[in-house]
């Protein structure tokens, strides 16, 4: 299923995520579905908010830079309940979109981060 992204000025896009929990229904079709919303959006990562759902979960797929970057080439993962733990002083500035806000892009500095997540059991080993 592809779903709509959700546009900037949903109020689900301001609330805060509730954790995934071991019984939650069905996510690893939810993943797969949102895998294929980002590959009809032509997007890099979608969060489950931008598609109307209020949970801790987001996509990436850098898959498309792999030709320029080999590291990429083959990542495309699904985060569930992702925390930041650290942030690097080292910051890397990256030209980027959001597909809740259609058209706009600019240069965003960021730290790089070290983070943790627990993986739901259907998606592979804590």
């Amino acid at each position: 299923m592809i779903y709509p992204i959700v546009i900037y000025g949903s109020d689900v896009l301001r609330k805060p995520c509730e954790r995934i929990t071991p019984d939650y229904p069905e996510v690893k079709k939810l993943v797969e579905d949102m895998f294929l919303t980002l590959g009809e959006a032509e997007g890099v990562g979608l969060a489950a908010p931008q598609i109307g759902k209020n949970i801790r979960l987001f996509i990436v797929d850098c898959t498309p830079w792999g030709e320029d970057d080999p590291e990429c080439a083959d990542y495309k993962r699904a985060f569930i309940n992702p925390e930041i733990y650290a942030l690097s002083e080292e910051k890397k500035t990256y030209n980027e979109g959001c597909l809740s806000f259609p058209g706009i892009h600019a240069d965003v500095p960021r730290s790089l981060a070290e983070g943790r997540t627990v993986l739901h059991p259907l998606m592979g080993q804590e």
